[in-house]
This record gives C-alpha cells, sequence and structure tokens, in this order.
C-alpha cells in the first residue's frame, strides 16, 4: 500500500505546475473568467429581499443621541457653574 502512495505522490510532484511562479493561490474562480474574457456562470435571479420598511429608524437613533448628549452636556455646564461660582 506504501509503494502505491509513494507513486502517486512521486508523480504528482513531477508534473510541471502550469501557473506562472508568484501567482496567488487564492484568486476568485469567477474573476478568472472574467479576465479571459469569458462569460460569468449564470445565477439564478433573485427577488430582491428589502428589509425593515422603517427607513427613519436611524434617524430616531441619531436623534436621540443627540438629545442624550444634550442634557448632559447641560447638567455638566450646571455643575461647573455651580462648583466655580
Amino acid at each position: 500500500m506504501t509503494n502505491v502512495l509513494e507513486a502517486e505522490v512521486a508523480a504528482r510532484s513531477a508534473a510541471k505546475d502550469r501557473r506562472r511562479p508568484g501567482r496567488r493561490g487564492d484568486v476568485s474562480p469567477e474573476l478568472i473568467l472574467l479576465l479571459r474574457g469569458e462569460e460569468a456562470r449564470a445565477t439564478p435571479e433573485l427577488e430582491p429581499q428589502f428589509g425593515d420598511p422603517d427607513q427613519l429608524r436611524s434617524v430616531r437613533g441619531i436623534a436621540l443621541a443627540i438629545a442624550l448628549s444634550a442634557v448632559l452636556w447641560a447638567g455638566l455646564a450646571y455643575v461647573g457653574h455651580w462648583a466655580f461660582s
């Protein structure tokens, strides 16, 4: 059994690597097709999936953060004015 494995390893190591020296091994197969000018593999068309329809959710979060920080800064200004007077 080891002779068969050794023969396979020797055959694989004797085979010449067709890639140019220094070529990266993590290249996407889709990119190779595009660089060769071939058509990309057909992907099934998916219906667009929209997330939460609430578009103002982030705006409300920003407004809440501004309101809380304004209260915090007003409190610090009041404490600072009281401490230094």
